[in-house]
């Protein structure tokens, strides 16, 4: 059976959407149609414009960065970096998206909005992700010895998130029920907590 994924009819009608630039909004329905079944892709200006865009000349990758980095600042997508390497994920993807026979994703979770599926995917072995689990846990290594924290002390998925510098808490994701959101030492390590609230509660605020 093929796998559903639709744009939610509120796409067009959302408030944080208005703001923000037609092409921008065309980018990111493209990366709800490209990215994978949680709704994340890789960091990559120029292979998204040649997802996106294929046939328009006139959009560059440079504005496909423009789009992201709207997106980004608009609260509809989040950055983030694990073992070395930058990708993005759609903010809103679990409250819009209901896969069924979904594909495992083959790229590491946000450690910030996904918590507990980070501590899944941080100590498991599938070799699909396994280059990003090693030179993430080498590098916090690095970084404990270098603070001299001890070995092993910085290499937990609390205190990896708390680490993820690149990684803004902008909201938390609804995946893995409510249990999700409750994971505040990432970003009050940051001082970056932020109250999640779905679209749909501020309609009725």
């Amino acid at each position: 059976m093929p796998r559903k994924r639709m744009v939610h009819p509120g796409f067009f009608e959302s408030r944080a959407l208005a703001d923000i630039d037609v092409a921008a909004m065309v980018t990111y329905e493209g990366l709800w149609v490209f990215g994978d079944d949680r709704g994340r892709i890789e960091d990559d200006p120029e292979f998204i414009r040649f997802k996106v865009w294929p046939r328009r000349r006139s959009v560059t990758t440079d504005d496909v960065r423009d789009h992201i980095q709207a997106l980004v600042d608009g609260h509809q997508l989040c950055r983030y970096s694990v073992g070395g390497d930058d990708f993005l994920h759609t903010i809103a993807w679990d409250e819009h998206q209901k896969i069924s026979h979904a594909t495992p994703s083959k790229l590491p979770p946000c450690p910030h909005h996904h918590p507990l599926e980070f501590k899944v995917w941080w100590k498991d072995d599938d070799t699909a992700t396994a280059r990003w689990r090693d030179a993430e846990k080498a590098g916090q290594q690095k970084k404990s010895a270098q603070e001299g924290i001890g070995n092993g002390a910085g290499t937990s998925p609390e205190n990896l998130a708390s680490n993820s510098g690149s990684t803004h808490s902008q909201c938390s994701s609804v995946q893995v029920s409510s249990d999700q959101a409750q994971f505040p030492s990432a970003s009050e390590a940051h001082g970056e907590v932020r109250e999640f609230v779905r679209p749909s509660q501020r309609r009725q605020a």
